[in-house]
């Protein structure tokens, strides 16, 4: 197998930056993000999950592509649960 390490620019913040204010986004691919990131800028295709206002309420398609979103990132997520709580489990990983 060959695997090629290609160098890429590593750009860094402080911390009270928050995410949305950083593009991690890459160029001609979806960004599968959750409601924090909505209306965030991105070079790649905006695939973030949509936010209800007040004013403005999901329609039935919003619902479902939020739906659809949340089961991709559901497993992503579900491996920052258990690394928070292993600590308190005193597991070791």
């Amino acid at each position: 197998m060959n695997f090629s390490m290609e160098k890429t620019p590593v750009r860094s913040t402080t911390a009270s930056v928050h995410d949305s204010q950083v593009d991690l986004g890459i160029e001609g691919t979806p960004r599968d993000s959750d409601k924090g990131y909505d209306g965030a800028k991105t070079r790649g295709y905006d695939a973030a999950m949509k936010k209800a206002t007040r004013v403005h309420k999901l329609g039935i398609r919003e619902i479902l592509r939020n739906r659809r979103i949340s089961k991709k990132l559901s497993h992503i997520e579900r491996c920052f649960a258990v690394m928070k709580l292993a600590p308190k489990l005193d597991m070791s990983l």
